[in-house]
């Protein structure tokens, strides 16, 4: 919890390194709240149709209901990304200072995400518009898509496994242009203390 307090503290700050421990346990407990929410979303989408089909009445009542309680959980999962999202960028800066590596990598490796991600987006509009899906049975058709974003899938795949690759190595000994080893930063009473398993990669 203190890791993820440190990152919400640093909200802006895009100067100096952050050790893996920083990045991971911030990235996990974002995780964890991402999974509660989405949890939470579930049980009112789940008491609502149950409330429905008790109560029986009109179809667009109960449609109405449903809209309103995938609002509600999308606005609750969005709303904590928005406003985790600059403290995330920071933190993901400051681990690539740490590594020695400059903070507009992130620029490239987003910019590549989304032309694969677009081009995927398009090629399957474009398939679909063709009208090469007619005529198809279903499993045809989930072969034939398949077929056609597959290189992007892969693609992306890749780029998320570099992502997290990055955000395992090491930090760089001793002070670079960046700042100071933050693993040298750690009071002795820590010492002790359980490491991330990133951690122990070094």
């Amino acid at each position: 919890m203190k890791w993820w307090l440190k990152c919400m503290r640093n909200y802006v700050n895009f100067r100096g390194r952050a050790r893996r421990r920083e990045f991971w346990m911030f990235t996990l407990f974002n995780t964890l709240v991402y999974l509660l929410l989405l949890a939470v979303g579930l049980v009112l989408l789940g008491a609502v149709i149950y409330k429905s089909v008790a109560e029986g009445g009109d179809a667009a009542e109960h449609a109405t209901a449903y809209t309103l309680a995938v609002a509600g959980s999308l606005l609750l999962v969005y709303g904590w990304m928005l406003a985790t999202f600059l403290p995330g960028l920071a933190v993901r800066v400051r681990r690539l200072h740490d590594i020695g590596l400059s903070g507009k990598w992130l620029v490239g490796y987003y910019a590549l995400y989304w032309v694969c991600f677009y081009w995927m987006s398009t090629s399957y509009m474009q398939f679909a518009e063709d009208g090469a899906l007619e005529g198809l049975s279903g499993q045809q058709s989930a072969a034939a898509i398949w077929i056609v974003v597959r290189p992007m899938l892969l693609a992306l795949a890749l780029l998320s496994a570099a992502g997290i690759a990055a955000m395992c190595i090491g930090s760089e000994k001793g002070e670079n242009r960046y700042g100071a080893d933050p693993t040298a930063e750690v009071p002795a009473a820590d010492a002790g203390d359980a490491e991330c398993v990133t951690d122990r990669l070094t």
